[in-house]
């Protein structure tokens, strides 16, 4: 049985875990987070405070980083880049054409779909019933949030947001770092760090990064 470790202990790491005790084969060793005072085991898990990260074997541990904030997800695997071998989980009602691409570290929650051609990058979420369209390209780091529907052919930068319930019609891109607000119906092209919401949606507010 493979021993999976995660990064994070809030809220959706929770779900994570739902998710990893339905895939055979799979079993949590530890969860590593900042807020853990101390080494203890429960229910066979051992937890571990974040420093304990630096004792771990690179070459033997499979990891997943169990955080919902984009921003900390891209933080804590810059900081441990040696813990190179990142897991990636689909749920077992998720639907993944065979010709769509999940790279490393990406978790695909119950009922999403994803269709053929589109890829999701690595460390990337998307939520429970999603739907990504055919020839989508979804950057690292990205969040598609419950109920959001990318149509065909939508680009979706690093580390964006696209809020619970958005749609994006078909052939529109979402630079790196924007946030589309839940709900949103995204007509245009949505420029980097920029905030957006409405239907349809509108730059509300854009940052420098």
């Amino acid at each position: 049985m493979k021993q999976i470790n995660l990064i994070g202990n809030g809220g959706h790491s929770k779900v994570i875990q739902d998710l990893i005790r339905l895939v055979p084969d799979f079993k949590i060793n530890r969860i590593f987070d900042q807020k853990i005072q101390h080494v203890y085991t429960m229910t066979d898990i051992f937890y571990h405070p974040q420093m304990d990260l630096s004792q771990v074997s690179p070459s033997d541990d499979t990891f997943v980083i169990a955080i919902g904030d984009n921003h900390t997800r891209k933080k804590i695997y810059v900081a441990h880049q040696l813990l190179n071998f990142y897991e990636t989980f689909n749920h077992p009602s998720a639907v993944i054409s065979q010709q769509a691409t999940i790279e490393s570290g990406a978790v695909i929650m119950a009922g999403a779909v994803v269709q053929a051609d589109a890829i999701v990058g690595a460390h990337t979420i998307i939520n429970t019933r999603a739907s990504v369209g055919h020839d989508c390209h979804i950057g690292a780091f990205a969040h598609i949030a419950p109920g959001a529907t990318l149509t065909g052919n939508v680009k979706v930068g690093e580390g964006s947001m696209v809020g619970a319930g958005a749609v994006v019609i078909p052939g529109v891109s979402i630079g790196q770092w924007s946030t589309i607000g839940a709900g949103a119906v995204v007509t245009n092209d949505i420029p980097d760090y920029a905030t957006a919401v409405g239907v349809p949606a509108k730059i509300r507010e854009r940052s420098s990064q």
